[in-house]
Formats: C-alpha cells, structure tokens, sequence
C-alpha cells in the first residue's frame, strides 16, 4: 500500500505542477478578476497537493513508528521533504512569476541528490532499529545485519550491552564481515 501510494502521490504532484506551470505561464496575459482567479486556483491546487504531501509523511512516520526504519522509509521521507520544497517554491512562483522556476526545481533536486549521497542512512537506521530493540519495542533485529559498514559505529552499543548472546555473536559477524574489503555493490558508491 505505501509503495503503491507513494507512485501515486508522485504521478498526482506531478501532474498538478504541469498544470499549474502551464496555467501561470498562459495567464501572464490576464488582468484583473481573471488573474487574481487563476492565482487563487493554482495557490489551491498546491495547497491540496501540500495536504497529500502531509497525509503521506504522516503515513510514513506510522509505518516507522510501529515497524520502524528502513532504507525506503527513510529515503521516501527524504523525497518528501524535497517535494515539499518543490511546492514551496511554486507557491512563490504563482505569487510572482518572474524568477526561471526550471532552473530552481534543477538546483533543488541536485542538492537534494548531493545531501542524500552524504547522510549516513543505515548509521540512522541502524540507531533506529537498535533503541527499538533496546526499549523492547521489537521482537529481533534481524534488518540491521543488511545495512552496509556505516551501521558499524551503531551496533557497539550490542556489544557493550546485556543483550541476547545470539545477537551479539551476529553484530560481531556482521562487523568482521563489513569493515573487510569486500565492499557490496550499491548505488552510492558510484557517487
């Protein structure tokens, strides 16, 4: 259902700023009525978008509340995120047209790109799943041992700790395992 949602939501925002783009570059000639009209709809057709956006990060934070953290969770949020910076920044647009909005959407979706190259995400989510597994808030762990060597520095905590001794043996296999020079294959590396 959130796979299937999010596509959606992505289609529909997607759609909704074709047409709002379409509609503010065909109505600079308007005047008067028909300009403070046309403005009025687009600025409603991005708040609701806005209001979708909203509805779906606050599913997101569900899902990770009551299974917690994992990679697509976290990068479907950091989208959102960026989407809602998108949508701030065609809220300006609709106000006033006069900036190149292409060339601002392309500066934000590069540093969106840039930052999420840089966040250690399996160190976030392995914090995440690991205090989850500490508060008895799940019944294994078994996630983090898929995550790549930045989830190292945050599973020391499993060593240090009175935890399950299958759990510590597997944390320390993982360790062995990651900080070797067998490097998986994944997207960011070639970044």
């Amino acid at each position: 259902y959130a796979r299937k949602g999010f596509f959606e939501l992505l289609a529909l925002t997607g759609v909704n700023l074709a047409v709002i783009l379409a509609v503010v570059k065909l109505g600079k000639s308007c005047e008067g009525k028909w300009l403070i009209l046309t403005k009025s709809l687009c600025h409603y057709l991005c708040a609701v978008t806005v209001v979708l956006l909203v509805s779906s990060f606050y599913r997101m934070m569900l899902y990770t509340a009551d299974d917690g953290l994992t990679r697509l969770r976290l990068f479907v949020m950091g989208f959102l995120i960026f989407e809602a910076l998108g949508l701030i920044v065609t809220f300006f647009y609709i106000a006033k047209p006069k900036f190149n909005i292409t060339l601002v959407y392309v500066t934000v979706a590069l540093v969106y790109y840039m930052v999420l190259n840089i966040v250690p995400a399996d160190n976030i989510i392995a914090k995440n799943q690991i205090e989850r597994y500490m508060n008895n808030k799940c019944d294994g762990i078994d996630y983090i041992f898929t995550l790549s060597a930045d989830a190292v520095p945050a599973m020391e905590i499993l060593l240090e700790n009175e935890i399950d001794v299958q759990v510590r043996s597997e944390a320390m296999g993982f360790i062995k395992r990651v900080t070797s020079s067998d490097i998986p294959r994944r997207w960011q590396r070639y970044n």
